[in-house]
């Protein structure tokens, strides 16, 4: 197999390996484990309809989005709760719970590209290897991107200032429902920061490949005998 078809086969199982709860965070694991992401979505849902229902105070707007912004991040913490839950045999392997929630996932799908690996009956030489293919294979460092360019960006600043004194001028301002535009602009940023992460990530996403591949070589290496009760 060629160097690229190998990396090909490589980013394929890493993406493979990633930890997806979310759907069974709503339907597994008994009602124990359920209710706080079924709660956070309905918190969230009843704060988004009476704001609606209910936006003539200026402060209702910002109390939305800072009501908002806690529930998903106690989503976050949710899904946190139960990845600890549904991989509980793997945090107690790795000591996970040692490390900050901000981290655990990343060295939850480490270990889990690592088992993936050891089930293909590879091992240390072998994945150590294919450390130093992720290394040629990847893309080289990018160049600074246009929208970091000075002009560029006051340029950009200008637009938003005109587009701001544009909305309050609109009858939906006026009207006291301002909070839908924030809502918009928020669902806006958010779509265009998951493109935008989803172009650049690709480069960080190589280098976080090499390193697990790193990692496992190390780990497999020191203990050889360990490992083959991961599978």
């Amino acid at each position: 197999m060629t160097l690229i078809a190998t990396w090909a086969e490589i980013r394929s199982l890493y993406r493979e390996c990633h930890p997806s709860v979310f759907k069974a965070s709503f339907v597994r694991g008994g009602l124990r484990m359920v209710w706080p992401s079924w709660g956070l979505t309905l918190a969230v849902g009843v704060l988004l309809v009476s704001t609606w229902f209910n936006g003539q105070s200026p402060l209702q707007g910002l109390a939305a989005l800072a009501g908002t912004t806690l529930a998903l991040f106690g989503m976050v913490l949710a899904r946190e709760r139960y990845c600890a839950w549904h991989f509980r045999d793997i945090y107690a392997r790795e000591t996970l719970h040692r490390y900050s929630f901000l981290r655990r996932e990343e060295l939850l799908r480490y270990a889990l590209f690592r088992d993936a690996l050891l089930a293909r009956g590879l091992g240390a030489a072998d994945i150590d290897e294919l450390a130093r293919i992720a290394e040629l294979a990847g893309q080289p460092a990018q160049e600074r991107w246009i929208s970091q360019n000075l002009v560029i960006v006051m340029l950009v600043s200008a637009i938003v200032s005109l587009s701001t004194d544009v909305i309050k001028l609109t009858d939906t301002w006026i009207a006291g429902k301002g909070v839908v535009f924030v809502f918009a602009l928020a669902l806006v940023t958010y779509l265009i920061c998951s493109v935008l992460d989803g172009l650049r990530s690709n480069q960080h996403r190589d280098r976080v490949i090499q390193r697990h591949l790193e990692r496992a070589a190390l780990d497999i290496a020191r203990h050889p005998e360990a490992m083959k009760g991961h599978t």
